[in-house]
């Protein structure tokens, strides 16, 4: 029975072995073969399982063979994802595999034919998996190209130099609203009295990838039609970088978020983009995509968890950041910038620089003197919530804490209502520091001496136990929609305030108004408005339309809509009733004042959704390199929330 068991299991992964082959050739090329191999193996090992367990059927403790049949039913489970790309769906080809492997095993007892050869595929199997995971280590990304190209091309007079900062995940309110003790923003506050600001400038998004694609574009989310972290970049998109470049300006970037990356669909338009200090997890989602609804690792796993499976053993050659950590993050993207800047100041050409810090996205924590100053007395949070001592208070704690305000139980409630002005606090420390982090670009700029407009605001927000939530991704409410906006620069009036709020829509037209390249072609192309023309600021114009992966909001004056997209079963244009409110009365979105009330802003609802191109079945191509992943943001709409970096490193 013994020697029979053994050698059943071993003619089983042979099967396996041989099926998992056969997938990996068809399907994949290169370096991805051994890969693909091993996840095909481990996956269809996994699954014969069930099958295996009747040879522990007492009517099957007699007999030696009985090889061919556990090989047949290892090849045929293997072959289910042949049977899901026949259009079965893999949970009924699975079945229907397993079941058939199982009447294998237990109707053929002879010896398979060959059996000596195919009796080296087990181990063959093996050697394989193994070059795979040597592969995740030393298969890795391109080099970065940090040299700018000869240009031939005249180089513009009297245009000053365009920097763009993009501080994820900063909410406006961390700008201007109340500051407790201690809490100071000088370079902030000076960028207020030596330009102009909005008290918040209006996100398409709660989330990264939608609001900087509308932010470098000058298309809401209806036009670009990303809703989430997970649609990919459409192609042939106006970014400003490439309108700068081809009127002659440098163009550069440095970005410290995945999401951004060049292999999402980033660095279009930029002569040196520098996403050294990120993985190119877009690889990675783009090889896990080959397997789904058609791999059992894809099919057994949670939505979004293959990916996280393979990432460290398979791919961890593109993740560059190994060993690095969250804490002080923006010194590495200053020392990025600087080496760009070193080259940009070697000759006349004016430039466009994007640069991106990932502070203060969770984990929230940062270094001294700022590390402390506003928690230190503070009662300690609760042991059960995770600290990362080199990143901070992790994604997973944040998330526990908005279990326990949506619990019900006051006693839970207000332990955690402690805890997350805490985390709050940790969060505004980091705020303190990004604050020393950009003067320190500045004082670069100001000992350059030239003439630089600059530009500073952010993706999206964060929840701190608003609406009892936590981060972001998860509401189109203004905790997380609202991002600051500080504007400096040759043709900007000092200390001057705009009376309503602007939007992302504008960074585009803006940056081209105060460079003197705006045409009125522009003008009438572009959703967003030039907010500063000839010194004077001009009014934002337009709804504000934010959308994500769940929600769609529209705002005209102080009436605010909120939608929820409809299941995917019903048309993905279609919206239904979330909340209305009047900000007037009611800033803070705490009164649903319901859907008769909203009755002013059908025809304006009617309006923006008929223009919406959101593909709900655009697939994540090689061209467009749009997967997501840095983060770890899983699953899609529901679950397009990102984790701590913490686990990240630790898949």
């Amino acid at each position: 029975m013994r020697t029979s068991f053994l050698a059943s299991i071993w003619f089983l992964a042979a099967g396996c072995a041989l099926a998992a082959l056969v997938d990996a050739l068809s399907g994949f090329s290169g370096l991805d073969i051994p890969r693909a191999f091993t996840v095909s193996w481990l996956g269809a090992c996994l699954a014969s399982v069930p099958a295996l367990s009747m040879l522990l059927l007492p009517a099957m403790r007699s007999g030696t063979a009985r090889t061919l049949g556990p090989f047949l039913a290892g090849l045929l489970v293997g072959c289910a994802p042949f049977l899901a790309d026949a259009s079965l769906p893999m949970l009924a080809s699975g079945i229907l595999t397993i079941v058939a492997s199982g009447f294998m095993i237990l109707r053929m007892k002879q010896s398979v034919p060959g059996g000596k050869v195919i009796a080296l595929l087990p181990i063959a199997a093996v050697l394989l998996v193994a070059y795979s995971f040597v592969l995740g280590k030393t298969d890795g990304r391109p080099e970065i190209n940090r040299t700018f190209p000869q240009r031939s091309d005249p180089i513009p007079d009297s245009r000053p130099d365009i920097l763009l900062i993009s501080i994820d995940t900063l909410r406006a309110d961390a700008l201007v609203g109340p500051r407790p003790d201690g809490y100071t923003l000088p370079t902030f506050d000076a960028m207020r009295e030596a330009g102009a600001w909005a008290d918040f400038a209006h996100s398409s998004s709660g989330l990264t990838l939608p609001g900087h694609v509308t932010m470098l574009t000058g298309q809401d989310s209806l036009t670009h039609g990303v809703r989430s972290n997970f649609n990919p970049v459409p192609a042939n998109q106006p970014w400003v970088s490439e309108h700068l470049r081809k009127a002659g300006y440098r163009t550069a970037g440095v970005i410290s978020n995945g999401l951004l990356s060049s292999d999402i669909g980033f660095g279009e338009g930029f002569e040196v983009f520098d996403d050294s200090d990120v993985p190119l997890r877009g690889r990675v989602r783009f090889f896990a995509q080959g397997f789904a609804g058609r791999g059992w690792l894809d099919m057994v796993l949670p939505e979004g968890k293959l990916l996280k499976l393979i990432d460290l053993p398979l791919f961890r050659g593109y993740r560059t950041n190994k060993g690095t950590y969250e804490k002080g993050r923006a010194t590495r993207t200053n020392q990025l910038a600087n080496a760009i800047f070193d080259d940009l100041y070697e000759e006349e050409r004016p430039y466009f620089f994007f640069l991106h810090y990932m502070d203060p996205h969770d984990p929230y924590g940062t270094i001294a003197p700022f590390a402390g100053s506003l928690t230190k007395d503070l009662p300690p949070l609760p042991e059960r919530l995770p600290v990362d001592p080199n990143n901070g208070l992790l994604g997973d704690a944040a998330f526990l804490l908005e279990k326990d305000l949506q619990s019900g139980d006051p006693a839970r409630i207000a332990e955690a209502k402690q805890a997350v002005h805490y985390f709050h606090m940790t969060y505004l420390e980091e705020v303190a520091f990004m604050d020393q982090q950009v003067g320190l670009i500045l004082e670069r700029i100001q000992q350059s001496g030239r003439p630089t407009v600059v530009l500073l605001t952010g993706d999206h927000g964060e929840h701190f136990g608003e609406h009892d939530l936590m981060k972001h991704g998860n509401s189109l409410f203004g905790e997380l929609i609202n991002v600051p906006f500080l504007l400096t620069g040759p043709g900007v009036p000092a200390g001057a305030r705009f009376e309503q709020d602007v939007q992302l829509l504008d960074v585009y037209p803006t940056l081209l108004g105060l460079s003197g390249l705006l045409t009125e072609e522009d003008v009438e192309r572009m959703q967003g408005t030039p907010l500063v023309l000839q010194g004077k600021l001009q009014e934002s114009n337009g709804p504000r339309i934010a959308i994500d992966g769940q929600f769609f909001s529209l705002r005209e004056g102080n009436e605010k809509w909120i939608g929820r997209w409809a299941k995917k079963e019903v048309p993905e244009h279609k919206v239904d009733f979330f909340g209305f409110y009047d900000l007037s009365n009611d800033p803070q979105e705490s009164q649903n004042l319901g859907e008769a009330a909203a009755s002013d802003l059908l025809t304006a609802l009617a309006e923006a959704l008929a223009r919406d191109k959101h593909d709900g079945n655009a697939e994540l191509s090689v061209a467009q390199a749009a997967m997501t992943a840095e983060l770890g943001y899983v699953g899609d709409a529901e679950d397009d929330v990102p984790q701590s970096k913490a686990e990240e490193e630790e898949e």
